[in-house]
C-alpha cells in the first residue's frame, strides 16, 4: 500500500464524470461552488488548503453515486466524501467530509463488500491496495 505522502505526491485521480477539481466542488456545490450559474458571478477560487487525491462520479440511468477522497494541509488529515443520488437531484448539499485513515480505506476495501461500489477497484488501484 502506497503511504499517505506517495499519495499527497501522486498526481489526482478524476474519474468518469470527474475532470478536474473544479468539476468536484461543482457538483457537490461545496465551497460556494454552482453547477449551474443563473447570472454573470464566477465561483470562487478553489480552497488552497484541500487537495483532491481521488475522485469518482459515475451516472447512468438518471441516477449517480460518487467518492471523493482528499487532503487537507490545514489539519494534516485525510477525508472522504460519499454521495449518490436518484433522478430527481444530483450531488448538492452532500459535501459531508469524514475523517479517514489509509489503514481504514484498506481494511474496508480488503474486507467489505465493495461489489455495489464502482469506485472500490479503481480506489484500490490508486493506493495500490
Amino acid at each position: 500500500m502506497k503511504t499517505k505522502e506517495e499519495i499527497i505526491n501522486s498526481n489526482p485521480e478524476f474519474l468518469e464524470i470527474f475532470g478536474c477539481k473544479e468539476d468536484v466542488l461543482n457538483q457537490f456545490e461545496a465551497f460556494g461552488f454552482k453547477s449551474y450559474r443563473y447570472d454573470d458571478t464566477k465561483n470562487p477560487d478553489f480552497p488552497e488548503n484541500i487537495e483532491i487525491l481521488f475522485a469518482w462520479y459515475e451516472y447512468e440511468d438518471y441516477s449517480g453515486d460518487a467518492f471523493v477522497l482528499y487532503f487537507d494541509k490545514n489539519t494534516n488529515k485525510l477525508y472522504e466524501v460519499h454521495g449518490g443520488h436518484c433522478s430527481c437531484y444530483g450531488l448538492e448539499d452532500q459535501w459531508n467530509p469524514e475523517e479517514c485513515s489509509l489503514e481504514g480505506l484498506a481494511y474496508r476495501m480488503r474486507n467489505g463488500d465493495n461489489s455495489y461500489n464502482g469506485w472500490s477497484i479503481p480506489l484500490k488501484n490508486f493506493l495500490n491496495i
